[in-house]
């Protein structure tokens, strides 16, 4: 599942998924 997460979202940049993991998730939904 989280492999899937990253993956999909790699372009976006490492920093995204960085505030994805501190914000438990909440930014994926912004």
């Amino acid at each position: 599942m989280f492999q899937l997460i990253i993956n999909r979202y790699k372009k976006k940049s490492f920093y995204w998924y960085k505030e994805v993991i501190e914000s438990n998730g909440e930014t994926l939904y912004d």
